[in-house]
């Protein structure tokens, strides 16, 4: 059976190259996010997801504060490193989660850059979702 293609909010923009093509590119990740990790607010620091297909998603927690929350998202594979490694800031009361350079990563950068590096986190979440990776806070861990 074929698989139908939805169109997510952020690929319906009049143009994708404007910022408001960026924020829905944010607030789709974001959702993308919440189906990853259910509690964003506890994101586990050292975490790994295996998924379906043997995988490894690693979760690293680099800050956490009241409003946002910045970790780094990548897999590890013994002959290529680790690829790709993206660092990403979650924005819980604006429901958004920006994709950072991990060197670099202020509002201030070439706004084509940061829709690019936030379709791929999309994109790669997405396929993280489909491969059965997820992370889960166990109840008598918190």
């Amino acid at each position: 059976m074929a698989k139908t293609t939805t169109l997510k909010p952020w690929e319906r923009v009049t143009d994708p190259n404007s910022f408001s093509a960026l924020v829905a590119l944010w607030e789709s990740n974001y959702a993308l996010l919440e189906r990853l990790i259910p509690d964003l607010r506890k994101v586990p620091s050292g975490a790994v997801s295996r998924g379906d297909a043997n995988c490894p998603l690693h979760l690293h927690s680099v800050h956490h504060e009241r409003y946002t929350a910045t970790f780094i998202l990548t897999h590890r594979f013994p002959d290529k490193g680790e690829v790709p490694r993206l660092k990403v800031r979650v924005f819980f009361d604006a429901k958004a989660a920006q994709a950072l350079d991990v060197e670099k990563g202020d509002f201030g950068e070439n706004l084509y850059l940061q829709i690019q590096r936030n379709a791929m986190l999309n994109k790669w979440l997405d396929w993280c979702l489909e491969q059965g990776h997820g992370f889960w806070i166990r109840k008598d861990a918190a």
